[in-house]
């Protein structure tokens, strides 16, 4: 009998450790979903934003890609809280990849 409830305990405690993984994959590619067919380019510009922020510790150089494309989009229609995300996540991804230089820089912006 013990030995089933460690088996089931250790089973339950591998099931939670991978469950948030797999929801933050799901969003992932909601958001992904959701960016090919935004007709508007502030729904894509908050889309590549949210895409930025979830990515900063997973994937920080896609994270890196998808802010630097909402910067650029953002600044070509002079959309200000869509640069202002951008540069906010641009600086706290880039201090999560160590280029702390470049983090001051965004974060300043």
């Amino acid at each position: 009998m013990k030995i089933f409830f460690n088996t089931l305990f250790f089973s339950i405690l591998v099931l939670n450790l991978f469950h948030p993984l797999h929801a933050q994959q799901n969003k992932i590619d909601s958001l992904e979903k959701v960016l090919r067919t935004a007709k508007h380019d502030t729904d894509k510009i908050n889309t590549l934003n949210s895409l930025a922020w979830l990515l900063q510790y997973r994937e920080p150089n896609k994270g890196i890609d998808y802010a630097e494309q909402a910067l650029k989009l953002a600044q070509q229609i002079n959309f200000k809280s869509g640069m202002a995300n951008a540069y906010h996540a641009l600086g706290s991804t880039k201090a999560n990849v160590g280029d702390y230089d470049k983090a001051l820089e965004f974060l300043s912006k």
